[in-house]
């Protein structure tokens, strides 16, 4: 079987579905990921996968604009559409070169993430039937309405159209989907390697602190003052901190202090389970590997679908969230210990964790995928 990966450039949306494709792979399949970007593509060979670049001339930063619309409250919504139609308009720049390279691959099949919407129209125009592999939790309808605006002539005046499948690959008690087919999470994090700092300390319960560049972008934040004062009220409530920032941001700011270690790029899967809690901006692949690791976390989200992905784990009870005007270093500072101190977080992170562990894995679905075909 051939099968025709699709993602927008960016390792969120893309490295979720990395697990699949190797399991397919692996079984024989012949696999390819569509690029839409030069500098991204090394990241896609980086996962041992095989390219297809369509060039568009799309710089990384239009992507990167496209998922961080920041909108809080009553201002989500408007901004889940502004994102959408961003996604939409950017599916359809390269929904030409799709279709190329779909007709050079001939793919038997099409798995597409949830913002990627030149794949399944080249899968809906050629009659190949596509599956939509979400990022953990199930997509937001609200971003294939707006896109579809966007799409304008693409879509041929139809609604986008709906996929053979879908695939959530997050615990069944998270979703309202019980036509998806269930599959576990396996965290994929980019080249990956064991350090000596994985083992915990003694004395000082370990938190992990990684925000992406959402939270420390904010224009009316200054990322080292931020920085700086989340340390200093994190290790005074006497935690050890593992922080995953930005190599460029942390020279600014070193000489860490005593019970801080600066990791950059953190392998999620390899420190987590060294780890008694989570502080993090709600990106999907963050807290799946948290839950997968039954551990407790902490979410700050700052946009679109991460304020669902918050809102979710803190209704589960194996996490806590802040909105963005609670997001003080102190008050970061106090929620974070009554994770640790109220049991009851980190039993129901166990709890899903156990119950990812018992779903099939990315091997299994891989099976399945050839039995429906």
């Amino acid at each position: 079987m051939r099968v025709l990966f699709t993602s927008v450039p960016l390792v969120g949306h893309l490295f979720p579905m990395v697990p699949l494709a190797w399991a397919l792979r692996s079984r024989g399949d012949d696999v390819l990921v569509a690029c839409p970007t030069e500098r991204f593509s090394t990241t896609v060979t980086t996962t041992g996968l095989p390219v297809g670049l369509i060039d568009a001339g799309i710089g990384p930063d239009e992507y990167a604009k496209a998922s961080a619309v920041e909108g809080a409250g009553e201002q989500l919504a408007r901004a889940i559409e502004e994102s959408g139609r961003a996604w939409g308009v950017l599916s359809a720049r390269i929904s030409a070169g799709m279709g190329e390279l779909a007709d050079d691959f001939r793919p038997d099949l099409v798995i597409s993430e949830p913002c990627e919407y030149a794949g399944r129209l080249a899968a809906y125009e050629r009659d190949i039937p596509w599956i939509e592999h979400s990022w953990a939790l199930p997509g937001l309808p609200a971003y294939a309405a707006a896109a579809r605006t966007a799409l304008g002539g693409a879509t041929a005046g139809t609604a986008l159209p709906a996929p053979s499948a879908t695939i959530h690959p997050c615990p069944p008690s998270l979703t309202e989907d019980p036509a998806a087919i269930a599959m576990r999470y396996v965290p994929y994090n980019g080249p990956a390697r064991l350090q000596r700092w994985h083992r915990k300390g003694q004395g000082r319960p370990r938190a992990l602190v990684t925000f992406g560049s959402l939270l420390l972008d904010r224009a009316h934040v200054d990322p080292r003052k931020l920085v700086t004062k989340l340390v200093e009220s994190l290790t005074e409530a006497g935690f050890e901190l593992v922080l995953g920032l930005d190599e460029g941001l942390a020279a600014s700011l070193r000489p860490w202090p005593e019970h801080v270690l600066h990791a950059g790029w953190v392998t999620l899967n390899l420190a987590l389970p060294h780890c008694d809690l989570v502080i993090h901006h709600g990106g999907s692949g963050t807290a799946m590997a948290a839950l997968v690791s039954g551990v407790p976390q902490l979410i700050v989200p700052q946009a679109t679908d991460q304020f669902v992905t918050a809102e979710t784990l803190a209704s589960s009870g194996a996490a806590l969230a802040l909105t963005p005007e609670e997001d003080a270093p102190d008050v970061v500072a106090a929620h974070a210990a009554r994770l640790l101190s109220e049991p009851v977080f980190r039993k129901r992170a166990t709890e899903l964790a156990a119950e990812m562990a018992a779903l099939p894995s990315p091997a299994l679905v891989a099976e399945k995928l050839h039995i429906g075909m």
